[in-house]
């Protein structure tokens, strides 16, 4: 017998109740296209150089920074321009602009250990590299660092006066205001940022809504009590505040950790391992599958985003692409998607069965809803960076390597947020690549070879695999609010992040036991 659309309808309704379905219509779109490669990207891209990188950044950064200067009330000249160094004459005001190359004193260097030989453990001179490295935040900065700064030309300079040396490192694109010395010194009266990129209205929500945020699960077979817990996140996720009202959820990278400190992995000889750290054993693979499985069983009406991290089966130069696509292959294409027909049907032949206890199942100490086939949910594979924009909102990010690269060339004690807002002052992303970041030799042929630079201001900026969670709500004027978000290593906090959109509020979401 033909089933009207009415009936189906109902039958959808009750197959949506009956497994907890959440009916949501959010509105996304994906913005993080600029960071997949292309075919002239992948062609013969082991001959390029990593000049026209640096080209490409300032020449977009450059014109926003003389933008900047003249709106500068301290500058106070409507008609200043950025000045060559070739044509800098010396005591005269100038506004210059280039890229920073930062001589620390403690960078790792091959060279460097065959001048200052050390001993081995056996007492034996030994050749080897040992930067001083602060041992409670891994910075390499000292007093002793300094800087230069190149302009388009190629022209150098050494940066004297007002500019703090140790909150700056290579790869950053700035202008300076002040005299030009003599021996090759420009001493800095003010230091001018690009101009701030565009914002775009906040949009205005009647009710809360929510990105769930995490990082950092490092799953190895020593830790497995992790994917157990997951179960009491989803359970939270379906009490209020949050049910029905969470639009994405984001893993930013790290899901699992190839080995661990435990006795069967430190048996495994790093010759025996392929590529893509990929155990030859079957027994000892990486166990991303399994966290792949548990996000199945416990996050199951959920749209979700995987970033790959630097531990994750991905390259480890930025921008990361996104994770292989077989590993979401169980989560249903939308070719093997059962019709709806055969949905109504088999919810006929249940409807004698027992209550909705019945379709739970023992995960770890929490109840977790079986899958139900009629979900319409998307799981996607995707880049890290990752932009995207949910409901008028713009969430951009990564899984931490570009904060992380900072914090180790600047000076010791910086927070997370006050290096997220300088990545959102100097307009682009990943400042620290190449030089210390390895990235993508981009093709010439492409839009820009260096596609870290800021489009706009997101609503949202976070970075993954951080120490501890921190929020930071920064209003750059006429109301133009960005919230930080540092998302802590799951593995370590036992912690996801809750943004609510609505009121640009962050907070952490923790399940461990005091």
């Amino acid at each position: 017998m033909e089933i009207d659309d009415e009936e189906k309808e109902r039958r959808n309704r009750v197959s949506r109740q009956r497994f907890g379905m959440i009916e949501t219509n959010f509105n996304y779109e994906p913005k993080f296209e600029k960071y997949l490669l292309t075919e002239a990207d992948c062609t013969d891209y082991f001959e390029r150089q990593f000049f026209h990188v640096y080209r490409d950044r300032m020449a977009a950064l450059l014109p926003e920074i003389e933008s900047a200067a003249r709106e500068d009330n301290i500058i106070n000249d409507s008609s200043i321009r950025i000045e060559p160094l070739s044509n800098t004459d010396v005591d005269r005001p100038a506004l210059i602009a280039g890229v920073i190359i930062k001589h620390m004193t403690n960078q790792p260097t091959v060279l460097k250990g065959f001048d200052e030989p050390g001993e081995d453990e056996e007492g034996n001179e030994d050749k080897a590299v040992l930067p001083l490295v602060d041992e409670e935040d891994g910075s390499l900065a000292s007093d002793t660092d300094r800087l230069d700064l190149e302009d388009d030309q190629k022209q150098l300079v050494s940066l004297i006066g007002k500019i703090q040396h140790q909150t700056y490192t290579s790869g950053m694109v700035i202008g300076v205001w002040g005299r030009k010395r003599e021996n090759s010194h420009f001493l800095v009266d003010r230091v001018i940022f690009p101009k701030l990129r565009p914002y775009l209205e906040r949009p205005i929500l009647d009710n809360d809504l929510y990105i769930i945020l995490a990082s950092g699960l490092s799953v190895t077979c020593s830790n497995l009590d992790i994917i157990n817990g997951m179960a009491s996140f989803s359970n939270a996720l379906r009490h209020a505040p949050f049910h029905g009202n969470v639009a994405r959820i984001v893993f930013a990278g790290d899901l699992s950790t190839t080995f661990c400190e435990c006795e069967k992995c430190r048996k495994v000889s790093i010759n025996n391992v392929m590529p893509l750290g990929t155990s030859l054993d079957p027994v000892k693979d990486p166990k991303i599958l399994e966290v792949i499985e548990a996000i199945e069983r416990n996050f199951t009406h959920y749209d979700i985003d995987l970033m790959p991290g630097a531990n994750d089966p991905a390259s480890l130069m930025l921008p990361q692409q996104p994770l292989p696509p077989a590993i979401t292959e169980r989560y249903v294409p939308e070719d093997k998607r059962q019709p709806e027909d055969n949905m109504a049907g088999a919810e006929e032949e249940e409807d004698d069965d027992a209550d909705d206890d019945e379709e739970m199942k023992e995960v770890g100490d929490e109840n977790v809803e079986v899958i139900s086939p009629a979900t319409n949910r998307h799981v996607n594979t995707v880049t890290n960076p990752y932009c995207f924009n949910v409901q008028g909102f713009q969430i951009h990010g990564t899984s931490g390597q570009n904060v992380e690269g900072i914090l180790k060339r600047t000076v010791r004690g910086r927070s997370v947020m006050e290096v997220m807002e300088q990545i959102l002052r100097l307009g682009h992303l990943v400042p620290t690549a190449p030089d210390s970041i390895d990235c993508y030799p981009y093709s010439t042929t492409s839009k820009t070879s260096d596609p870290f630079i800021f489009e706009q201001l997101p609503h949202v900026f976070f970075a993954g695999n951080q120490r501890h969670f921190s929020t930071k709500t920064v209003d750059f004027g006429n109301d133009r609010k960005v919230c930080l978000v540092s998302i802590p290593r799951h593995t370590e906090t036992r912690s996801f992040v809750a943004v609510n959109l609505r009121t640009l509020n962050a907070f952490e979401l923790s399940m461990r036991k005091e």
